[in-house]
């Protein structure tokens, strides 16, 4: 009995444990939940598009390849690679000459995040440093009205 409560409690104590940053952010997720329940008018979709561009630099490669009897000369252009087949007659290799174009290649990401819009000045109405601002504006108008 004694190790089962002794077990009961260390159970307890190792599953309620959590970082202070989980604890964080399950407090601020908890506090949006409830902002979407209170004002949801406020909370919207929007698309962010990131741009990025990725760059291939050209490459070429050169090899000797040695064969018996080979009379051509073979040019492939495609639009990203060029291959050049040369047949020397003397020593009687052929050789390639390979270069891969340059790529620049944009690429577009479309991410869709939930937004929250924040009150304004105005929209706020009169609470917090709003009436500071109302008090004053009446205290000059009435100090002017008064030594006028």
């Amino acid at each position: 009995m004694k190790h089962l409560l002794i077990l009961s409690v260390a159970t307890l104590l190792l599953t309620g444990c959590a970082t202070r940053k989980q604890r964080r952010e399950r407090r601020a997720q908890r506090k949006i939940e409830r902002a979407k329940e209170l004002a949801p008018h406020r909370f919207f979709m929007d698309t962010v598009v990131v741009h990025d561009t990725i760059v291939i630099e050209n490459v070429t490669v050169d090899t000797v390849t040695s064969i018996k009897y080979h009379d051509t000369t073979v040019i492939i252009n495609n639009d990203r690679v060029v291959a050049r087949y040369f047949y020397d007659t003397t020593r009687m290799e052929i050789h390639h000459d390979i270069q891969c174009k340059e790529i620049i290649k944009p690429i577009e990401t479309r991410v869709v995040t939930e937004q929250f819009k924040f009150l304004n000045f105005w929209e706020k109405g009169l609470g917090g440093w709003n009436w500071i601002v109302v008090i004053g504006a009446g205290v000059l108008l009435g100090w002017r009205l008064i030594y006028k």
